[in-house]
């Protein structure tokens, strides 16, 4: 990896509510279009691209990365205003918009041959960059995830962004935090995360103007 692509940071300079313990990673920044895009890039071997979904952060794949290392390279970028990287004042946060800043990213990496790994928003951010670059993609691994065009689900589609994008919405996620406090703290998969890892889900995201 060269030093023109990736500047590092020392971990010390990380928020306190990242665990060294749970996320025993090298953080890694990348500036793009003027921002700070945290990544981690582990291990070596065949590339593998994971993309998280809404609203985390390379921290969901910690687990894999520590299991797949050995073997693979692992590169795990944090969307703009997620995780570690920090968002531009303006910046709309839509899934095009985070396609492009991936797609920058992996371009600046000089992937080939990569697999991509997503779920959730993952996959649609995930395979608009991999559609424009077939050539470079290797493989895909998807789960929990879906892909444009959906007309079949377009009704549906719109329900739910209607609802989450209107005033009960605003409540839930704004004020209740629904998506942090219901789906994380109550466990994913049946496993009740640690104090540290439910930390590391709730530090991006501390206020009502923050989520």
């Amino acid at each position: 990896m060269s030093s023109e692509t990736a500047r590092q940071r020392p971990t010390e300079l990380r928020p306190a509510w990242v665990s060294d313990e749970e996320y025993p990673f090298e953080s890694r920044y990348l500036t793009i279009n003027n921002c700070c895009v945290h990544y981690i890039d582990e291990g070596a071997g065949p590339s593998i691209l994971m993309l998280s979904g809404n609203p985390f952060w390379s921290f969901v794949y910690r687990r894999i990365v520590l299991g797949l290392r050995e073997t693979f390279r692992c590169i795990a970028p944090d969307y703009l205003g997620f995780g570690l990287s920090v968002a531009p004042l303006g910046y709309d946060f839509r899934p095009a918009t985070h396609a492009r800043v991936i797609e920058t990213f992996v371009e600046r990496q000089r992937l080939s041959g990569w697999t991509l790994m997503a779920n959730d928003w993952g996959g649609p951010i995930g395979l608009w960059v991999a559609g424009r670059h077939p050539d470079q993609v290797r493989s895909l691994v998807l789960g929990n995830t879906w892909a444009w065009p959906a007309e079949h689900r377009d009704r549906a589609l719109r329900m739910f962004s209607t609802v989450v994008g209107g005033p009960l919405g605003d409540l839930l996620v704004k004020r209740l935090n629904i998506f942090l406090n219901v789906f994380v703290a109550r466990g994913m998969g049946g496993r009740r995360p640690s104090s540290g890892a439910l930390r590391a889900y709730k530090g991006p995201f501390p206020t009502s103007a923050s989520r």
